[in-house]
């Protein structure tokens, strides 16, 4: 649990905001803490964690450093994954739950709007107008690093064909975490169009990603046999230039300074077994200096009826009820960890108490001042019976009949502090659960 700097490039927090009210209104209340009590936040000096973390990501037009604000991201899919929850399930709910098609709030896209809405109402192709000039100012509003352009446009009998190159500018881009640029860019912008009351886009295509291919699949399933790439052995891909591919596929890099080199060129589409979903498509290229997305959606020469009318409604109602559920739950979330639990463990006697209640005593005793001794100086809520038995074991009155101890703990627990929990994960498995700050004095 390490506090990630601000030595960064600054962005606004309505993607940080916009995530944390999700999980909220989607995921049980601990599962929300525990994900955010992994992401501490250097700000000025301070570490920002628990109430004062979330209180401040709450409020979207303060700033977090672009590199905490991707390692977040990063982060979101494996602990979806290790809790049994559909990440592109989740990811839309995200994207078309509480912002309606959006990433960001009405402000940010009616600001980004104003200067083109004349020539927006009166262009014969809303979608391509919106892509070119507003989707860019929207980007560098929220991510001042970041730029996006359109790189190959084509229309023809009614339908159109967009690639966008996505690039970070290149003193911050050494500093980026890996980042999946299908969930959260791909993705909303094929979402998107439903914020302005147009339907989303028919496809998007990821081409480029900037991230490695050991780097998704893990470097132990990957080998290489000359220009050709395998995943658990089996060819996947193979060796290409950038440029050549670019070429290859009509896209022109003319005046934009991207630089060339070997990107492994999928033949065959991945499928992680873990994450249950394509995480890499047939035809990307991959440890690209860029990220390039294709868009595909039939030309709506004039706006429909309901253009803006979803935004503009939102506007005037401040926030929809979604919204309304997700700040009361951020109000008990900050009243439940502003509230604090102090373990105080006489080592004389071996007694555990609890804000002055008497919990435990002897060997259950023992084994809750372990746990939480973890927990506040590491933040471990994972553990396993063999971390009291065996070598590992402190005490050898801890140690035997371990399991049976265990259970005389969660009882006490149960009957005493409902509000602390032992769940067992597994065999010989199990998870530290607390509803609040947690303190432990040992005298």
């Amino acid at each position: 649990m390490t506090a990630h700097s601000d030595r960064n490039c600054k962005i606004r927090n309505d993607i940080l905001k916009l995530l944390y009210a999700t999980m909220l209104v989607e995921l049980p209340a601990q599962q929300v803490k525990q994900f955010w009590g992994d992401h501490p936040l250097k700000q000025e000096g301070a570490v920002l964690a628990d109430a004062d973390l979330l209180r401040y990501i709450w409020d979207e037009t303060k700033h977090a450093s672009l590199a905490y604000t991707m390692s977040v991201l990063g982060s979101v899919e494996p602990f979806l994954v290790s809790r049994g929850v559909d990440t592109l399930d989740f990811v839309d709910k995200l994207i078309v739950g509480l912002n309606k098609g959006a990433m960001v709030g009405v402000g940010p896209i009616l600001g980004a709007m104003a200067p083109f809405l004349r020539l927006l109402f009166s262009s014969k192709d809303v979608l391509h107008f919106a892509t070119a000039n507003v989707l860019p100012f929207i980007l560098r509003m929220v991510v001042p690093s970041i730029s996006c352009q359109i790189v190959k446009h084509e229309a023809r009998a009614g339908r159109a064909t967009s690639v966008l190159l996505l690039n970070f500018d290149a003193s911050f881009k050494k500093d980026l975490p890996p980042y999946d640029p299908y969930l959260f860019f791909a993705r909303p912008l094929q979402l998107g169009p439903t914020r302005i009351g147009m339907a989303p886009l028919e496809e998007v295509q990821l081409l480029s990603d900037v991230r490695r291919v050991d780097v998704i699949v893990g470097k132990d399933l990957v080998s290489f046999d000359k220009d050709e790439v395998r995943i658990a052995g089996g060819p996947v891909g193979h060796y290409v230039g950038f440029h050549e591919y670019c070429n290859r596929n009509g896209i022109s890099l003319d005046g934009l300074g991207v630089p060339d080199r070997r990107v492994v060129e999928l033949s065959e589409a991945y499928v992680c077994p873990r994450r249950r979903r394509e995480v890499m498509s047939k035809g990307c290229v991959f440890g690209a200096p860029v990220s390039l997305v294709k868009l595909a959606y039939r030309i709506k020469p004039q706006p429909q009826d309901q253009f803006l009318a979803p935004m503009i409604y939102d506007g005037i109602a401040r926030n929809g009820e979604g919204w309304k559920k997700a700040a009361e739950m951020h109000s008990q979330m900050l009243g439940d960890l502003d509230r604090k639990l102090v373990f105080v463990f006489d080592n004389v006697h071996e007694v555990m108490w609890i804000n002055g209640r008497r919990l435990a005593k002897s060997a259950p005793a023992l084994i809750l001042r372990d746990i939480v001794r973890s927990y506040v100086e590491n933040g471990k809520t994972e553990f396993s019976n063999r971390d009291f038995t065996g070598d590992r074991a402190d005490s050898k009155a801890v140690a035997d009949n371990f399991s049976l101890k265990l259970q005389r703990l969660c009882a006490m627990l149960s009957e005493k502090c409902p509000e602390v929990a032992i769940a067992r994960t597994g065999r010989g498995q199990f998870r530290f659960q607390v509803p609040c700050r947690v303190d432990l004095i040992e005298e």
